[in-house]
């Protein structure tokens, strides 16, 4: 049950979402019209669900422009995440920059964790690599010294990779949900989140078909390989969020 202090807390948000707009969208032709109003909108923030098909505007003195983490949508699941902070800054396109040079550099190093720390001011701390298995303190440590002190600005987010892209013939060693570590209180302490992975979905496919399947059936093809499919993952210490192909989460921002 909610403190009488904390119910107050959330009634303004409560109200605003209640007094929401919503303009529906077609496909393809969101990006532009995304930003022209929000420039127009002066006295609210604004939202996107993950497939860019709605826009919500609510009145606040905040005025940003942020992602709701879901592909529904359903007015009650985007009141919803909007209410459990499930929303993510909406970012420049120097972190996308960044997560693609993150990426590329687990390429090369066989794997190892890369993490970086976007700021609150969308100030990027420096790519820093922790082992196979996790990011160590040390990695972490270095990332946020670089944004607090050489970049002077706050932790919003933290962006880390999984596992690297293995050849055709290999099962992958990693998984892209997050670990105990990655949703543990340390990792989100002072902070809620959400936070986010860059990883890989792996397809399985009939190479005499072509078809993709999933691995454990009664007839499972003799010819396979496997087919690594970038992903970006939002996650909060209560777990997963969403899951999206990197290519798709990359079609939401627009190129300044």
């Amino acid at each position: 049950m909610l403190r009488p202090i904390a119910c107050l807390s959330i009634l303004p948000m409560l109200l605003s979402l209640l007094s929401y707009s919503c303009v529906p969208l077609k496909e393809n032709a969101w990006a532009n019209h995304f930003d022209s109003l929000y420039k127009e909108k002066k006295d609210s923030t604004l939202y996107t669900n993950l497939t860019g098909k709605k826009i919500y505007a609510l009145k606040d003195s905040n005025h940003r422009k942020m992602i709701v983490l879901t592909t529904s949508l359903k007015d009650t699941i985007i009141r919803e995440s909007i209410l459990a902070n499930e929303v993510l800054d909406y970012p420049s396109w120097i972190v996308i920059d960044s997560m693609e040079l993150s990426l590329k550099k687990a390429e090369k190093a066989k794997g190892k964790e890369q993490f970086f720390i976007v700021g609150k001011k969308r100030r990027i701390s420096l790519i820093c690599e922790g082992t196979r298995e996790e990011i160590d303190r040390a990695a972490s440590e270095r990332a946020k010294y670089d944004l607090n002190n050489m970049k002077r600005d706050s932790t919003a987010y933290h962006i880390h990779t999984h596992g690297y892209r293995e050849s055709s013939d290999s099962l992958p060693y990693f998984t892209f949900t997050p670990s105990s570590t990655d949703t543990s209180s340390q990792n989100f302490k002072e902070r809620i989140g959400p936070d986010v992975i860059l990883s890989y979905r792996v397809d399985t496919i009939d190479i005499d078909t072509g078809n993709r399947f999933k691995l454990g059936g009664e007839k499972d093809p003799k010819n396979i390989r496997y087919t690594y499919v970038p992903v970006i993952v939002f996650y909060a210490q209560k777990g997963p969020i969403a899951t999206q192909d990197l290519s798709d989460f990359k079609k939401l921002i627009k190129k300044e």
